[in-house]
């Protein structure tokens, strides 16, 4: 192959301007991350959520129990039943009445969550003593 000697100057001319066109380039500017967002927690919030974790453990707890008493009634006599279904109904309404004071707490500011935190902790009491007395009333 014969090649004219402009061709051949044409080629190493664009083989040089290739490689070479990264070395001109301006260098990007380096981004810096910004600094993330870090939101103090109290000390107050994490008892809080300490609590509202275990609160919510014991919740999930009577909640089973509630399960094994329907259970039970189901099992149990005609007369019995109907005493019983309307006891878990009760129990049903203040496990939910008890999760909502829960969730309140959760979403409460440090300034109500205290009073938020007795409510909550009287109605827990009170639905524990509840499940228990129907418990031992249906045995």
């Amino acid at each position: 192959m014969n090649h004219s000697p402009f061709s051949v100057v044409a080629l190493v001319a664009l083989t040089i301007s290739c490689s070479a066109c990264d070395k001109f380039k301006p260098a990007l500017p380096e981004v810096e991350k910004a600094p993330s967002p870090a939101t103090p927690v109290s000390p107050a919030d994490k008892e809080r959520t300490t609590f509202t974790q275990d609160a919510q453990k014991d919740l999930d707890e009577l909640r089973t129990m509630i399960a094994g008493l329907k259970a039970q009634a189901a099992k149990a006599g005609q007369e019995a039943n109907t005493s019983l279904q309307a006891d878990i109904e009760k129990l049903e309404t203040e496990l939910r009445a008890t999760q909502q004071r829960l969730t309140a707490l959760k979403a409460a500011t440090e300034d109500t969550g205290q009073q938020l935190k007795a409510a909550f902790a009287t109605s827990l009491d009170q639905l524990k003593y509840a499940i228990e007395k129907v418990r031992k009333s249906a045995e």
